[in-house]
């Protein structure tokens, strides 16, 4: 590791003053990737799909023009406590217990305790149709690699 005095010497400036130089910079990357990011998720493309454009010659593509629009919002990542984190472990091992000493089931579990309309009804159990694209296509991916499990019921 280099030492911060040879650093400041080579740069002429403090750390501090480093830091801050390379601030505005490393804030607009992290918009920039934001906003990239706010416009390509929702899309979702197969590789059968992105397969078709191989076949285009390039010089035949449409050219679209581009026009940006750059908002200067805070980017804020929250970060939960220790105290959070430790509640919420402590109430997955609290399931987890209930579910080996066989005094509920999953399905009990899912109906008191999920927050997901989409399974909670249901005990937990998602219907996935593969064609169906409003879910994630690695989410779909994942769980069709899946082996079915059945937890016994009471």
């Amino acid at each position: 590791m280099v030492p911060k005095r040879n650093v400041e010497e080579l740069a002429g400036k403090s750390i501090y003053q480093i830091k801050e130089d390379a601030r505005e910079s490393v804030r607009e990357k992290k918009l920039a990737e934001a906003e990239q990011r706010k416009i390509v998720d929702n899309i979702k493309i197969t590789p059968a799909e992105a397969k078709v454009f191989d076949r285009v010659p390039k010089d035949s593509l449409p050219f679209f023009e581009s026009e940006l629009e750059v908002r200067t919002d805070r980017v804020v990542y929250p970060q939960a406590s220790r105290d959070l984190e430790k509640y919420v472990v402590d109430e997955l091992n609290h399931y987890k217990q209930l579910l080996e000493a066989k005094t509920s089931t999953f399905e009990q579990l899912a109906k008191l305790y999920s927050q997901d309309p989409g399974s909670k009804d249901r005990g937990g159990e998602y219907e996935i149709n593969r064609k169906d694209k409003s879910w994630d296509a690695s989410f779909i991916a994942a769980a069709f690699r899946l082996k079915m499990a059945r937890f016994p019921r009471l």
